[in-house]
């Protein structure tokens, strides 16, 4: 399961005003930038090669978006949203269709792959993942009625053999023609929404339908308060992610990883605020001139990607609404070690005991905590550190098949457990 990955959105305001990626390429000085949706100008030096080569510098899977006809409008009237007309929806199939010929194309063939290669990059791209749209479920009937299937038909077209895979991004419970197999969409919420999710997609079917939990699937706490999400720090609005959103996003996270022949990827998001220049709260990373502050879902999220498996494994217990903990197991075969990740989401600290069906090494294994003795404690541009992890040796007898451990209120542990297989 990836949670490294990099989404190239393709935004805009106004149609006229969209995210246009031939105009986020080339020498910087030539790119005429644009007012973005979030109230500032955007220069477009950070251009559609330089989210692809940050991709490659990373090796992450590129996740490539395409404008799909709809623009932002006014968000308590989806009728203020500005959308192409069917009959007039072609030139912007084939603006992504020279994107992608940009991207992917053979530049001894291809003029726009030419291009490519005159700015810096002869060979192709990797590109396996393009999303039509992002958030289209603002402009569903249309989405249903000509836009998606015009985009999936006119690319599939052009690119009859390329394996390209599809993104929706309309609700799950949206029908499509044609039907989708991949789908993002975007969590923000409480606390208690995420934990209470943690094991929806242990029974979810699998009938070849994969989730991209993204902003971009996307997750996020950004309340405490289910009526404000959005809203004020007034009504429970966070300013910062506190230690109890990374506990309960990590708690579900463990779904995640444990299904991930469902979500086949997933990121957080927003990532970055200036703390004097900021449309969005809360972010995982915060900064201003002289500092740079790691947020509590930060760590959160750094623990769970650095500590990835080859396969996911099973455990004893199973995973169980009826406590506190959620965890997920995996196996690293290349380095001989088990991770086992888990989230507590209690106010009080919870005690569990795995049995496994093999041997540990008994040398070697360590365990990385991160919490706090307050569940709203936050990193913030004063208090830097409050919330840190810790990493500490584990003493495991070689031979046990079993792990004890009491995890603290409010806590994400990752394990590393050294074994001989």
């Amino acid at each position: 399961m990836a949670l490294a990955l990099l989404n190239v959105k393709a935004l805009g305001h106004a149609i006229d005003r969209r995210w246009k990626w031939n105009e986020t390429i080339g020498p910087i000085e030539n790119r005429p930038g644009r007012f973005g949706d979030w109230t500032y100008p955007n220069t477009d030096g950070l251009g559609l090669m330089e989210y692809l080569n940050w991709a490659e510098d990373l090796g992450a899977e590129p996740i490539l978006g395409v404008w799909a006809g709809l623009s932002i409008g006014d968000y308590a009237d989806l009728s203020t949203f500005p959308v192409v007309p069917e009959d007039e929806i072609q030139p912007y199939i084939q603006e992504a269709i020279n994107e992608i010929q940009f991207i992917t194309g053979d530049a001894k063939t291809n003029e726009w792959a030419k291009l490519r290669a005159k700015y810096g990059h002869p060979e192709p791209y990797k590109l396996k993942y393009i999303e039509i749209g992002n958030e289209d479920f603002f402009g569903t009937e249309t989405y249903v009625k000509y836009r998606w299937r015009a985009f999936v038909t006119g690319l599939k077209a052009a690119f009859p053999d390329s394996g390209f895979e599809y993104l929706a991004t309309t609700l799950p419970d949206t029908g499509l023609d044609p039907a989708y197999t991949y789908l993002d969409f975007h969590q923000y919420n409480t606390p208690a929404w995420f934990i209470e999710r943690a094991l929806q997609y242990d029974t979810y079917p699998r009938n070849g339908t994969h989730f991209f939990i993204g902003e971009q699937v996307l997750y996020a706490v950004t309340s405490t308060n289910s009526s404000c999400l959005l809203g004020e720090f007034s009504c429970g609005r966070l300013e910062y992610p506190t230690l109890e959103g990374a506990v309960a996003e990590a708690a579900y996270m463990t779904g995640l990883e444990r299904n991930s022949d469902v979500i086949f990827a997933s990121a957080y998001a927003p990532s970055l605020q200036h703390i004097n220049g900021w449309q969005w709260t809360p972010d995982i990373i915060t900064f201003d001139a002289g500092t740079i502050v790691k947020s509590a879902s930060y760590y959160a999220q750094h623990m769970f990607s650095t500590n990835s498996g080859t396969h996911v494994i099973k455990t004893s217990p199973t995973p169980s609404a009826n406590v506190p903990l959620h965890w997920v197991a995996s196996h690293d075969a290349k380095n001989k070690i088990v991770y086992l990740k888990a989230a507590n989401t209690a106010n009080s600290s919870f005690t569990a005991s795995f049995t496994f069906d093999f041997s540990l090494a008994g040398k070697s294994s360590s365990v990385i905590l991160l919490n706090a003795p307050v569940a709203n404690t936050s990193n913030t541009l004063t208090s830097t550190n409050a919330v840190l992890p810790k990493t500490t040796a584990l003493k495991i007898a070689s031979g046990s098949t079993t792990l004890n451990y009491t995890f603290p209120a409010y806590s994400v542990a990752v394990f590393s457990l050294k074994v001989n297989w």
